[in-house]
C-alpha cells in the first residue's frame, strides 16, 4: 500500500518558488491499475519522481508499506526503490551498445542476483522477444524497444511499475498493443501499475484515473471513485464554447445529467437547479479510430490502414469516433 498525506513540492528558481505539488492526498492499493492524467506543467512527473523515491516532498508524509519514506536517507531510499519499483519511460532509456538480454540483466546485476541470464531470458520470452535476445536497440522497432524496457522493469519482481508517458513515442497500433500488455501483466502478475499520461485514451485503460492540474487533483474517473484523494477546492471547467465540464463525483452528487434552470447570475457566481426529474441519456463510452486525415499535411488516408503519412512521415493518430 502507498499513501501520500498532504504532500507538497516546491522548487526554487531565479524568479522565486514554483509550487509543483500542493497538499496532495493519494492512496494506492496493492495490485491497483491507476493513471495520473494532466497536461505539461501539471505536476505529473514530479509526483512520479516522489512516488518512485527519486525525489523528496517539501512537506507532508509518504508512507510506503509501513515506512515514512520522506525521512529516510538517500541510501535507504535507493534500496527501497530497488525492492519496490520498476520504471518505464517514454523514450525507453535503453543503452545503445547493449543487447536486449544485457539490458534486462542490468537491474539483476545491481541487485547481485544469481542466474541473471536465465531470469532475463525468461522475462524476454514472456514478452515475445525470444528471437531478439541479442539485438541492440537500433536493430529493433519502437514497440520491441518498449517491450525490452518493460522486461527490464519486471525482471526484479517489483510491487509497483511506474510508467511515464509509456506510449508517447509509439504509433497508435503499437500503443494499443503495449497498453493491452500492461493490462495482461497486471492481471497475471498481480503487479500495480501507475501510468502518468496526458492522453485520455491511455488513461481510459486503467481502473481509476486521477486528473492533476497545477499540483492538485481536481477530478477522478473510473469504476471505484474515492473522493478522499481529491482537493478540497473543486473546479468545473467552462470552455470557450460555453460547455461546462463537471468532475464525475460532482455530477453524481447532483443526480446525474439533465436539464437545469439558471436561477441567479452574477459575475463569477451562478446558481442553478434541476428543471425536472427526467435525466438526459449520456454515453460515457469513448470509441477511438484511426484519423481519416493527417493533422500535419491534411493527407487523406481513405480506406488505408497506414500508420505513417506517406506525404510528410507523421505518425497517424487515433481520434474519437
Amino acid at each position: 500500500m502507498i499513501e501520500l498525506r498532504e504532500v507538497s513540492k516546491a522548487y526554487w528558481t531565479g524568479a522565486g518558488p514554483v509550487q509543483a505539488l500542493n497538499k496532495l492526498d493519494l492512496r494506492i492499493e496493492s495490485g491497483e491499475f491507476l493513471s495520473i492524467m494532466g497536461q505539461s506543467g501539471s505536476g505529473k512527473s514530479t509526483l512520479m519522481n516522489i512516488l518512485g523515491c527519486l525525489d523528496r516532498p517539501t512537506e507532508g508524509q509518504y508512507i510506503l508499506g509501513d515506512l515514512d519514506v520522506a525521512n529516510l536517507s538517500d541510501k535507504s531510499r535507493s534500496a527501497l526503490r530497488g525492492r519496490w519499483f520498476g520504471f518505464i519511460f517514454q523514450n525507453y532509456d535503453l543503452l545503445p551498445r547493449l543487447s536486449a538480454l544485457e539490458q534486462v540483466e542490468l537491474p539483476l546485476l545491481y541487485n547481485k542476483v544469481s542466474n541473471r541470464r536465465r531470469r532475463a531470458s525468461e522475462v524476454l520470452d514472456q514478452l515475445g522477444l525470444a528471437d531478439r535476445l541479442h539485438h541492440r536497440p537500433n536493430q529493433m522497432s519502437g514497440g520491441q524497444q518498449q517491450r525490452v524496457a518493460i522486461a527490464r522493469s519486471l525482471v526484479v519482481n517489483p510491487q509497483v511499475i511506474l510508467a511515464d508517458e509509456p506510449t508517447g513515442a509509439l504509433d497508435p497500433i503499437t500503443s494499443r498493443e503495449v497498453l493491452d500488455l500492461f493490462r495482461q501483466l497486471h492481471e497475471e502478475e498481480d503487479v500495480a501499475f501507475l501510468l502518468v499520461t496526458h492522453n485520455r485514451e491511455v488513461a481510459s485503460f486503467c481502473e481509476r484515473s486521477l486528473e492533476l492540474r497545477e499540483g492538485r487533483f481536481i477530478a477522478q474517473h473510473g469504476t471505484d471513485v474515492d473522493i478522499g484523494d481529491l482537493s478540497d477546492s473543486r473546479e468545473l471547467i467552462v470552455d470557450d464554447s460555453g460547455t461546462i465540464s463537471l468532475p464525475p463525483d460532482i455530477l453524481l452528487k447532483i443526480g446525474g445529467p439533465g436539464r437545469f434552470d439558471i436561477k441567479d447570475i452574477e459575475r463569477d457566481i451562478m446558481n442553478f437547479e434541476r428543471v425536472d426529474d427526467e435525466k438526459v441519456e449520456v454515453t460515457t463510452e469513448n470509441k477511438f479510430v484511426l484519423s481519416p486525415t493527417c493533422p500535419a499535411c491534411k493527407h487523406e488516408y481513405g480506406d488505408s490502414e497506414e500508420q505513417e503519412c506517406p506525404s510528410c512521415g507523421s505518425s497517424r493518430p487515433m481520434v474519437q469516433a
